[in-house]
């Protein structure tokens, strides 16, 4: 096993000081491992025939963190990011935590040679006394999925307490960790627009649209990226989600080096600062 290390230069209805947690609501990245294989060429952001597929069955552990700005100005606020793998079933979690509030996100799905299935998925935190808690279990045979949530004050009193049923009816179910190993394939196999379908105490479906390939900067080189667009068609009532964008890179298994989004307004962006994985 061999370790590689990179460093580089939500609901309406709840408070929020979530802005600092709006990435992890809007799709805060989680990390798709490098393949210690990548060639020099690739990796320095040169011409490479193909990407490298998400989630490789190479990787078996990684951890990564990006910094988070608010109207371009950093705020001291780190997410963490981690994931392992047991045979072809990943389990990832997303962690922020600031003196105003805090978030977990965590994930399990499997992938293997781009066949992707999302099992279950939890979405947990608190702000200014406030807690909430969402998790949405996937039954596969039975083309459902169930969802549990709650909303709690400082006072604790119980604002909130939901289970709906979704039948499966859409392609694509993803959440905000799993979703980088179906679009990485997607982009693979040559796509340039797909839709995206997410859940929680309601249905959320984006459309992705590829808006430029270019390079850009990090980690001291420059890298040929693809700036993937998500724009919301159907969701409920008060969303706060108006859309998001997404810089993936293909020689980083389309691990996104930027997300951006914005806030009421207010430009939020997710930058990775580090990354390092077990192979």
């Amino acid at each position: 096993m061999s370790e590689k290390i990179f460093l580089a230069a939500q609901r309406a209805d709840r408070p929020h000081a979530f802005c600092l947690l709006i990435l992890l609501g809007l799709g805060l990245p989680t990390l798709l491992p490098m393949n210690v294989a990548a060639s020099e060429e690739a990796m320095s952001g040169g011409e490479a025939s193909v990407g490298l597929l998400p989630f490789s069955d190479s990787v078996s552990d990684f951890e990564l963190t990006y910094k988070i700005r608010l109207a371009g100005l950093p705020v001291g606020i780190s997410a963490k990011v981690s994931a392992t793998r047991n045979n072809a079933i990943w389990s990832a979690e997303s962690r922020v935590s600031h003196f105003l509030a805090r978030n977990t996100h965590v994930s399990r799905f499997s992938v293997r040679a781009c066949e992707h299935r999302l099992l279950s998925f939890t979405n947990s935190g608190e702000s200014f006394g406030w807690k909430f808690s969402d998790a949405v279990m996937f039954d596969w045979p039975a083309k459902s999925a169930t969802y549990e949530g709650f909303t709690q004050s400082s006072e604790n009193d119980l604002v909130e307490n939901i289970e709906i049923v979704y039948p499966l009816n859409y392609d694509h179910y993803v959440d905000k960790l799993s979703q980088y190993a179906l679009m990485g394939c997607l982009l693979e196999k040559g796509l340039s627009t797909f839709q995206l379908t997410y859940l929680d105490d309601g249905i959320g479906r984006y459309e992705f649209r590829i808006q430029a390939t270019k390079q850009a900067r990090w980690n001291k080189q420059d890298w040929k990226v693809v700036v993937l667009r998500g724009v919301p068609f159907e969701q409920k009532a008060g969303s706060v989600h108006t859309g998001i964008e997404y810089t993936l890179a293909p020689a980083l298994h389309y691990l996104p080096i930027e997300v951006r989004t914005k806030l009421r307004g207010l430009p939020v962006t997710a930058r990775l600062a580090s990354a390092r994985l077990n192979e």
